[in-house]
């Protein structure tokens, strides 16, 4: 059985935070993501990994992407605070996860955890 895991979220590093995973590389140069996928085994079984885009532009493609998965990894950026509009976004997935996939499980993550403890070094 393949296992299929979607990351969704608003911009903070999802794509690099999978190539890092998937590739052992970091990524230095941000090139935003429209969607992307990843293939690998590991220990006898296929995972795929879907790379959603970040922004709220392509909010039905980031719906219709957490379909069909077995997981979904919701990102966000801890190296700044939460604004009104990143809480709507949440609210908005999380609304829709429990209408179409309420029984697939959500791993919250925080990225650029790195980046806040350099922010508060600068200050």
């Amino acid at each position: 059985m393949d296992i299929k895991i979607a990351f969704v979220g608003n911009p903070c590093g999802k794509s690099a935070l999978i190539v890092r995973m998937v590739q052992n590389t970091f990524i230095e140069i941000y090139d935003p993501t429209i969607e992307d996928s990843y293939r690998m085994q590991q220990n006898g079984k296929f995972i795929e990994i879907l790379d959603t885009a970040g922004s709220e532009e392509f909010f039905d493609l980031i719906l219709s992407s957490m379909r069909g998965n077995n997981v979904i990894v919701y990102c966000f950026d801890e190296s700044t605070t939460v604004t009104e509009e990143e809480k709507i976004f949440f609210s908005k997935l999380l609304q829709h996860h429990k209408q179409t996939c309420s029984q697939v499980p959500i791993i919250l993550v925080g990225c650029k955890n790195d980046a806040k403890c350099e922010n508060s070094a600068t200050k």
